[in-house]
């Protein structure tokens, strides 16, 4: 939970300004309990780096509240879809409900990456493959395809569609990011190996 969470924070693109300051924005907090760009970013970090997961998560929809933004929006969806709680991927398809309709809404692929995890780890494998696609095509992506496209793989594997799936994860082979490639690989192999197998399970 928390590797996933970081990796969102992370993916992010860094710059050296007062909206990417943690120390900034929480001394923000501090006089402005209610500001919104504050609370989505500060609840973001706890997420992620602080192991602070509950506070984060109240923060994010705190800020929704007072601003309700799609960006806002896609970074709750996605939280809750990995944390995968009691009532979270129900939380998940009500917060995407215009991106699930219409996957071109969603131009940075982030809540249509929460609607595929949260379709997978409930066994909807055909949906999440057609979210996971769309996600990954989405024109103004900026965060990470990594974990998308292990999670498509998988998906297509659990549909039968190996040949798909091995041309998916193959891709992966050469990430810097060890915990995704060495998923992949793994996966490749059982896949491979052919034969009646159970049910890849979420970023296994």
């Amino acid at each position: 939970l928390a590797l996933a969470a970081g990796e969102f924070v992370a993916a992010r693109p860094v710059r050296a300004s007062f909206k990417n300051d943690l120390a900034a924005f929480s001394r923000v907090l501090a006089f402005d309990p209610d500001h919104w760009r504050a609370l989505h970013f500060v609840g973001a970090e706890y997420c992620a780096r602080a192991n602070r997961y509950d506070e984060g998560l109240k923060m994010i929809r705190r800020s929704l509240e007072l601003s309700p933004r799609p960006s806002t929006a896609a970074t709750l969806a996605y939280l809750l879809a990995y944390r995968g709680q009691m009532g979270d991927f129900a939380e998940v398809k009500r917060l995407g409900g215009k991106v699930s309709a219409n996957p071109k809404l969603d131009r940075e692929g982030m809540m249509l990456d929460a609607l595929g995890v949260a379709a997978f780890r409930e066994g909807n494998d055909r949906a999440a493959v057609a979210y996971f696609t769309e996600a990954l095509s989405a024109p103004k992506r900026q965060h990470t395809k990594s974990h998308a496209m292990l999670n498509l793989g998988l998906a297509l594997a659990n549909m039968g569609c190996d040949r798909e799936a091995l041309q998916v994860l193959k891709e992966l082979r050469q990430l810097r990011d060890k915990w995704v490639r060495e998923r992949a690989v793994a996966a490749a192999i059982r896949i491979s190996q052919g034969g009646r197998r159970t049910r890849f399970d979420w970023q296994q």
